[in-house]
């Protein structure tokens, strides 16, 4: 329903503006705001979900990554892997 509201301000505001600058000259500053405010009113209604709502997914689940020691799969905020104990904190030896 939002996104039909969207839809049909910005349609007007688009009619409206050519509508009213050819009564005067006047009016072509109006026009020009009812396509700089319409236009993108429309596209909004017109890309918005059918529910109005913008849902973002969120996973309860931390980033993993891999240990390059073991190779295996972790939390991504472990200081050391769990598995092997390689301390990504410890600077290389060269």
């Amino acid at each position: 329903m939002k996104a039909l509201k969207f839809m049909i301000s910005g349609g007007l505001l688009i009619l409206l503006g050519p509508i009213m600058a050819s009564i005067d000259n006047w009016f072509s500053e109006f026009m020009l705001f009812c396509w700089i405010v319409g236009v993108p009113l429309f596209l909004i209604g017109l890309l918005m979900p059918e529910d109005g709502n913008l849902k973002v997914e969120q996973s309860d689940e931390l980033p993993q990554k891999k240990c390059p020691s073991c190779g295996k799969s972790h939390d991504f905020d472990y200081p050391a892997c769990p598995h092997c104990g390689h301390d990504y904190q410890a600077k290389p030896v060269r």
